[in-house]
């Protein structure tokens, strides 16, 4: 029997925590460290959301890892607000208008790197689960179910994983990701 990759245990843990609310993720997560007798390092601590109106936050309550991928690639709060909801309680949420792409399949394939992208700024880990991909490519005209199988066979490098086990946006893709949201923000330097 082969060992699974990092990726794919990622992939599954991910798919199997995200129906859980955060504390109780956190829970699991505990137990399944003290099961195989390690320690448990707790949750980053976000920032603390600004005052202002219930359920709106900056996104400087996003994970200390995603903050740092947004000042590398130059993404800025105006930018990431014209593509992202940011939730009081840590949830983001795509709230683009369109998303990029010459035809259905680009759009398919950028639609999961957003939904990635959008996880990775609440929670650190660039992951996303088939279904809310999915519905997000449904939202944006962009499902093709005919063709949707083929489609992400052709993810090329910037997304790994599967359907069942859900996907991982890789850093090629945090970095094609990057550049999108600077184009779909008209944010080109």
């Amino acid at each position: 029997m082969t060992t699974p990759s990092i990726t794919e245990v990622t992939s599954q843990v991910v798919a199997l925590l995200s129906p859980l609310g955060s504390e109780e993720r956190q829970r699991v997560a505990q137990a399944a460290f003290i099961l195989l007798g390690e320690s448990f390092a707790a949750k980053p601590a976000l920032v603390t959301p600004p005052q202002g109106q219930p359920g709106d936050a900056e996104p400087s309550t996003f994970s200390p890892k995603a903050k740092k991928w947004t000042e590398q690639n130059g993404l800025q709060t105006d930018m990431l607000q014209e593509v992202f909801h940011f939730e009081s309680d840590g949830k983001v949420n795509v709230i683009a208008s369109t998303i990029p792409g010459n035809n259905k399949t680009e759009q398919t394939i950028n639609t999961y790197l957003i939904q990635g992208i959008a996880n990775y700024l609440a929670t650190g880990i660039p992951a996303v689960d088939d279904k809310s991909a999915r519905d997000l490519c449904k939202t944006f005209g962009c499902h093709d179910t005919a063709n949707h199988s083929v489609i992400l066979r052709k993810m090329g490098n910037k997304l790994i994983g599967s359907k069942s086990a859900g996907w991982t946006v890789t850093a090629p893709g945090l970095s094609y990701g990057a550049t999108m949201i600077k184009t779909m923000t008209k944010g080109q330097q």
